[in-house]
């Protein structure tokens, strides 16, 4: 049950997307929250009203090191952006994991009025950034992302603590100080670690009104 807190705060998000279709690009580093905002922000707006677009969507199938730009798909990525945002439908060949890269589905989207893409190198793309409304960097201290990393993927992807660190070490924590972090700079609007109300209402409070 939504109690009147939370209406009142979708209430006021609603009114603040109601005209012509933006985009809101949500960066950080790994586990800082930045699929967990974007799923809050669309959960305020309703699915109809507020897409979300994971760049974890569109590793490349070869891809053997996910902490760098190249494995990702940027070019497929900005192209669907920019067809939701002209007022066309997409689909999307949905990868189920990052881990392994395996393609899972396809999925369909309607354009929206908000589009909103998160991930760890969608502020690096310039092409991204020109299309985009609002730029977010989800700023959470290293041992947070990493306790919250080695959590998750023992628990949901079935690997060992040793393991998590050392692809952490090995690949995480080099290409979040080369690429990831020095993205921040392109951020109009820079999240620490928040309640999920108060991250949604700094979002939608500094997006451009249309």
């Amino acid at each position: 049950m939504r109690t009147g807190r939370s209406l009142a705060i979708e209430s006021h998000m609603t009114s603040r997307a109601t005209s012509g279709r933006r985009c809101i690009l949500i960066a950080g580093g790994t586990c800082a929250g930045k699929s967990q905002l974007a799923s809050a922000i669309s959960d305020a707006l309703g699915k109809d009203r507020c897409h979300v677009l994971s760049a974890d969507w569109y590793y490349r199938s070869d891809a053997t090191n996910f902490d760098n730009p190249s494995a990702i798909d940027l070019v497929r990525l900005d192209a669907d952006v920019r067809t939701l945002l002209s007022g066309e439908p997409i689909l999307v060949r949905v990868h189920e994991t990052h881990v392994a890269a395996t393609l899972s589905e396809h999925r369909h989207f309607s354009p929206a009025p908000l589009v909103v893409v998160e991930g760890l190198f969608v502020l690096f793309s310039e092409r991204l950034r020109e299309c985009s409304s609002l730029s977010v960097f989800v700023d959470v201290p290293a041992d947070v992302r990493l306790a919250r990393r080695i959590h998750r993927d023992v628990s949901v992807y079935g690997l060992s603590a040793v393991d998590v660190c050392s692809t952490y070490l090995g690949s995480v924590r080099p290409g979040h100080e080369k690429i990831v972090e020095p993205s921040r700079k392109w951020a109009e609007l820079i999240l620490g670690d928040m309640s999920a109300d108060l991250m949604v209402r700094s979002v939608l409070d500094a997006l451009p009104r249309a």
